[in-house]
């Protein structure tokens, strides 16, 4: 055991430097392959942390952009006014949205409007839906 510390760990047993020197002959292909084996599988992981981040990033900024779309929606038929307001629903970008008026049932001089924009997210349906009471003036 001794031997194969003085071998591979002379210096710290007191060998010579230029002892070392004689002996260094650099990595070995296999040496070299198997710390690029150990430093691949190591970034896979953060690989997959990147991947599955950016598609979060991306779900939120279409929540952001569809709640824009309902939300200007919704300032559309408030500024039609009270008995103008009217539902609407069209397409705007990859957004579908439908917008529904309801009277208040407790108070005839309020109104509820209503906007539910909808997008696609891989094989499923996402929606948002985002409502304001508007009153007669």
């Amino acid at each position: 055991m001794r031997r194969f510390m003085r071998k591979h760990f002379g210096n710290f047993f007191g060998k010579s430097p230029e002892s070392h020197a004689r002996n260094n002959q650099g990595f070995s292909v296999i040496e070299m392959l198997l710390v690029f084996t150990v430093v691949a599988l190591a970034m896979m992981p953060l690989a997959s942390i990147q991947f599955s981040s950016r598609q979060q990033i991306t779900e939120a900024d279409r929540q952001t952009a569809a709640l824009q779309v309902a939300q200007e929606r919704i300032e559309r038929a408030r500024m039609a006014g009270f008995a103008n307001a009217a539902p609407d629903s069209g397409q705007v970008g990859v957004f579908t949205f439908v917008t529904t008026i309801t009277p208040d049932p407790a108070n005839p001089f309020l109104q509820e409007i209503e906007t539910t924009v909808s997008w696609e997210y891989g094989a499923e349906q996402r929606n948002v839906t985002l409502a304001s009471k508007q009153a007669a003036r």
